[in-house]
């Protein structure tokens, strides 16, 4: 298990600590998710400006879409 930490401060409730379990299984459905979000922007880039400068920010998108999904297997 996975342990989350959120801390937080607002004038009303003053600073808050939060934590919460959190199941590797919820992070790995979270990073396929992200992982086919940015397929569907990148093919709506690829469709939407086929000619422009397009393939620099689609290779950057790809590029870190790929290593975001690498960390998420470890």
């Amino acid at each position: 298990m996975l342990m989350r930490y959120k801390y937080t401060a607002k004038s009303a409730k003053g600073f808050v600590h939060h934590s919460e379990d959190i199941d590797p299984a919820n992070i790995e459905a979270i990073a396929a998710e992200t992982y086919s979000l940015t397929d569907d922007l990148i093919s709506h880039f690829d469709k939407a400006f086929p000619n422009t400068a397009t393939r620099k920010v689609l290779h950057a998108l790809q590029t870190s879409r790929e290593a975001a999904y690498a960390t998420s297997a470890h």
